[in-house]
């Protein structure tokens, strides 16, 4: 399933041991597909997990990957 084009995509790793945190962040070239992207990826089966999908805000607390 493709959106666009990305701007920017930042895979979240552990400093220790450099394997992901279990989430990411990504920032589409035209910013008009954002709200697509996340309707169309959210819930979304991922080998044995579903992806949470969400829009990111500045200094937020409670940031959620892989459930």
């Amino acid at each position: 399933m493709s959106f666009g084009s990305l701007k920017a995509f930042n895979l979240v790793k552990d400093a220790a041991t450099g394997l992901s945190k279990g989430y990411a962040f990504c920032e589409y070239s035209d910013t008009s597909v954002t709200d697509a992207a996340i309707q169309g990826l959210h819930g979304m089966q991922l080998g044995d997990k579903k992806l949470v999908v969400q829009l990111a805000s500045v200094g937020a607390k409670n940031m959620m990957g892989v459930s």
